[in-house]
């Protein structure tokens, strides 16, 4: 797993530069590498509304499976206020949550938590909440 988002976040790092000249110029909001990363099987959109810590903007949950496995074994929270990017032949762009689809791999940063039990994930497994979301394709 951790060798997967070394090479994840290597792999996004190196193509970075082979960006065409007429690409808008695109940084990462985090430089580090990513807390972790994996395939999504599902994205559901959730409207905004009153929630016990405020008002929410609206989300997404996205549910994803960490390499070796294929089913989703995690989850994140993704607000729609957080930088969503999207790197496709080693042009990385401005996005958004709505973008990301089944299949897509996510790289991922998180705030550092997760909770186990919650309703954004699989039963039984962590769902942790996005910092910055990158969407390869």
């Amino acid at each position: 797993m951790r060798r997967f988002v070394l090479l994840a976040a290597l792999t996004l790092v190196g193509t970075a530069g082979c960006e065409r000249t007429t690409a808008p110029a695109v940084s990462l909001v985090y430089s580090r590498a990513p807390n972790t990363s994996g395939v999504v099987t599902s994205s559901t959109y959730l409207s905004p509304g009153p929630t016990p810590g405020g008002f929410s903007a609206g989300s997404y949950d996205v549910w994803f499976a960490i390499p070796p496995d294929t089913v989703a074994n995690a989850g994140v929270q993704v607000a729609i206020s957080i930088p969503v990017f999207l790197s496709r032949h080693g042009v990385l762009r401005p996005a958004s949550a709505s973008s990301i689809a089944p299949a897509d791999t996510l790289l991922i940063w998180t705030d550092g938590s997760s909770a186990i039990g919650s309703s954004q994930s699989p039963p039984g497994t962590p769902c942790y909440i996005a910092t910055q979301i990158v969407i390869v394709r």
